[in-house]
């Protein structure tokens, strides 16, 4: 068998690298990152070095490796960023500002180079030379709703591939490649920024990235956009397994139980080894009251080791129907503390202790019942939120685009004044982006404890301890600028 030439095999450790990065498995990808670097000495991936120690908390190692200065990595715009970045975590704020000009002028006025510019200048005080930087940027582009506008680390390693990818022949496999590390790092609107690119390289667009197309549609929560995109993607692959899966999924949260199951059946013929196939199919002949089938899927499933709290709730479901309270009773305590935010598990747990007259446990769930309902409440009151006020903004800008005035949003906010400012200064007249550039750095971007497009919610369980969730829109929260 040949050998690859180095930069191939450099490359085959960096996505490597990355895929057990986006798997959480940091250490092992930073690992790669250097069995990569012996290969080539890509400067690019020192870059990557860097942000894996950042990641693993070793920033001390991250500072020291700029210190260093590599002589290779001396002219590589991406690790001048990400050392400037650094040195502004560290407090050493000019030193952080020199590196993100010397960024700029290495690689180019890049949207996120000139956004942290621009905020560190305000931080030290330059107000002019900061408002210079923000008014280039919006008139560039002023929609300050996009994650990377200040990447975090995850970021940071899917950009700096792309630089390292810049002379790759294969341009539809590699923003593939990227838009699924987007997705897995919570940043659906940068997972659609490279899925658009991946598509119109692509001669004919693989099936994969129409499953991906469809899991960034569903996190906008706009039913009719998922099953119009459904309908799209089963035209063109009309024997996909996992659209087909979604399709079932989708008849049956309609209701439509009897013909998710008929499909299902279809489906299980074709991989009977798919473990969510099974439990769902299993789930399905169960609520029918088809028991012995239910339980036979059930069986297969467990056999491939299902662990997810349906396949819990779907053995419980069948114990319960059984007639053996007991069993059932084991299995929907376990969906419910697997998913220990799902109304559903925990609802259907406590009509069975009601049943079986096991009081004590029930008013523990039914306090359980009433911190999940309000934390609920919370979610789908930033969810509505959210989707009012991103859906205004998305027509707005789409109107200043097109040259016409738009009905513009009362309050304005942030992102509606940067619009504001980008009209103007189309017109020829200069805008002022002092107060707009203030509202940002309030906001501490340079310094997120999570992604800007999380929400964190805190909740406590009776006889438990505190817990998060997390939910992550699809850009930057309008409410959070």
């Amino acid at each position: 068998m040949a050998t690859p030439p180095p930069i191939q095999k450099t490359r085959q450790l960096v996505i490597s690298g990355a895929r057990e990065i986006f798997s959480g498995q940091f250490l092992a990808g930073g690992s790669l990152f250097t069995n990569a670097l012996k290969e080539s000495q890509h400067s690019s991936i020192y870059t990557l070095l860097l942000l894996t120690a950042r990641l693993t908390k070793n920033h001390t190692t991250a500072l020291k490796l700029c210190m260093n200065d590599p002589h290779l990595a001396q002219r590589d715009h991406t690790f001048r960023y990400w050392c400037g970045r650094t040195y502004y975590d560290f407090g050493y704020k000019k030193r952080a500002l020199k590196l993100i000009k010397m960024a700029i002028s290495l690689g180019g006025a890049f949207d996120h180079y000139v956004a942290t510019a621009a905020l560190m200048a305000w931080q030290l005080g330059r107000k002019r030379e900061a408002q210079g930087l923000f008014s280039s940027l919006i008139k560039s582009d002023p929609w300050l709703l996009k994650t990377w506008l200040v990447p975090n680390y995850l970021t940071g390693i899917i950009q700096t591939i792309e630089e390292l990818f810049g002379t790759f022949q294969f341009k539809a496999q590699l923003y593939h490649n990227l838009a699924v590390f987007a997705w897995k790092g919570k940043l659906p609107d940068l997972a659609d920024h490279y899925l658009i690119r991946a598509w119109n390289a692509y001669g004919v667009v693989p099936p994969s990235l129409y499953d991906l197309k469809l899991q960034i549609v569903k996190s906008l929560e706009i039913p009719s956009q998922t099953v119009a995109l459904l309908r799209k993607s089963l035209a063109r692959y009309p024997n996909h397994i996992p659209l087909l899966f979604e399709r079932a999924h989708l008849l049956y949260t309609m209701g439509s139980k009897d013909q998710a199951r008929a499909l299902l059946t279809r489906l299980v013929k074709r991989d009977p080894h798919s473990v969510p196939i099974l439990t769902r199919l299993g789930l399905l002949n169960v609520e029918a009251g088809h028991l012995k089938t239910g339980r036979r899927y059930l069986s297969y499933a467990q056999a491939r080791k299902a662990i997810s709290p349906e396949y819990h709730f779907a053995w419980g479901l069948y114990w319960q129907r059984a007639g053996n309270y007991h069993k059932a009773l084991t299995a929907l305590k376990r969906a419910a503390n697997l998913e220990s935010t799902s109304l559903h598990y925990l609802t259907a747990y406590m009509a069975l202790l009601k049943v079986t007259g096991k009081r004590d446990a029930l008013l523990e769930s039914q306090k359980r019942l009433s911190v999940l309902q309000r934390l609920h409440n919370r979610l789908a009151k930033a969810k509505g939120e959210f989707r009012r006020r991103y859906e205004k903004l998305v027509r707005v800008r789409a109107q200043v685009q097109q040259g016409a005035s738009p009905l513009w949003p009362n309050p304005c906010g942030l992102q509606c004044s940067a619009l504001k400012a980008y009209q103007t200064m189309r017109r020829g007249t200069p805008a002022p982006v002092g107060s707009l550039l203030a509202q940002l750095a309030k906001r501490k971007p340079l310094s997120p404890t999570n992604p800007g497009n999380t929400l964190t919610l805190k909740f406590t369980l009776p006889s438990g301890p505190s817990l998060l969730l997390y939910h992550f829109f699809y850009s930057l929260r309008p409410s959070r600028l």
